[in-house]
């Protein structure tokens, strides 16, 4: 773990130049792809929206998130919907729909979303010297479903958090869903993890998540396959109990303070 101090560091998710002035932001990317008889209709590619310091900290139901659907009223359908439930600093949640529908072979719809945060902390006391040590807490949940996965149906889901731009190992969480006799139908780790940073009084240091979930749905001649699902990731961050009476740990959003502040 590097070591914190008083300078924040840059945040690494967050790459625009703009960022570096920047306490906290919250971030988004949507992609589709879809392809009928072998044929590519695809969404121009866009890169990262990225909002700083925004005013409303919860966003929910971004509209027209990359959308995508295609009708040739020939026994062709596709339809793709990813929805972004809820962005905001320390809880990201989406859910997706996938249709198709075609009598034609070598025809698919992939996709991909991406949700990621960041926010600056800083350890202070009216009542403890600068330099003393206390306890931070970082608990991370994950939850959501997926159906099962087939030949023709995948689904990949990677979860990171990071400190001063370092992933932690413990926090870091990988799911796929692919056929096969080694695949796991929901979650092949613990859904939540606890883990403790040691910090003073006095530290600034920044905390970012990102959540990335790519998943697809192919299907043969004369054939319906659909895919749905949702995934969520959320992170409290607070101090340890036996000090949130003398210590206040402030984020820069206001979302995630505790402590006596």
């Amino acid at each position: 773990m590097p070591a914190l101090g008083q300078s924040r560091p840059t945040f690494v998710l967050c790459y625009q130049p703009e960022c570096n002035q920047s306490r906290y932001y919250l971030g988004y990317n949507r992609t589709h792809t879809v392809i009928l008889q072998g044929q590519e209709a695809k969404l121009p590619q866009q890169v990262d929206t990225i909002l700083l310091e925004p005013r409303d900290l919860s966003i929910h139901r971004l509209p027209n998130i990359d959308e995508k659907s295609l009708d040739r009223e020939d026994s062709n359908f596709v339809s793709s919907i990813h929805r972004i439930e809820k962005l905001q600093v320390g809880l990201l949640r989406k859910s997706e729909l996938m249709n198709l529908h075609t009598k034609f072979t070598d025809s698919s719809i992939l996709a991909s979303v991406k949700l990621f945060w960041g926010d600056t902390f800083t350890v202070t006391s009216q009542t403890l010297a600068k330099g003393t040590p206390v306890k931070i807490t970082i608990e991370r949940t994950i939850s959501g479903f997926g159906n099962p996965a087939t030949e023709n149906a995948f689904y990949r889901a990677n979860f990171i958090t990071l400190f001063n731009g370092q992933p932690v190992k413990e926090l870091t969480f990988g799911l796929t869903k692919e056929p096969g006799q080694e695949q796991k139908d929901q979650v092949s780790g613990k859904d939540k993890v606890v883990h403790i940073l040691q910090a003073k009084v006095g530290d600034t240091f920044t905390v970012e998540s990102l959540m990335e979930v790519k998943d697809g749905v192919k299907a043969g001649a004369n054939s319906h396959q659909m895919l749905n699902g949702a995934d969520a990731v959320q992170h409290r961050i607070e101090l340890a109990a036996e000090q949130s009476h003398e210590a206040c740990l402030q984020s820069a959003s206001g979302q995630l303070n505790s402590g006596k502040c």
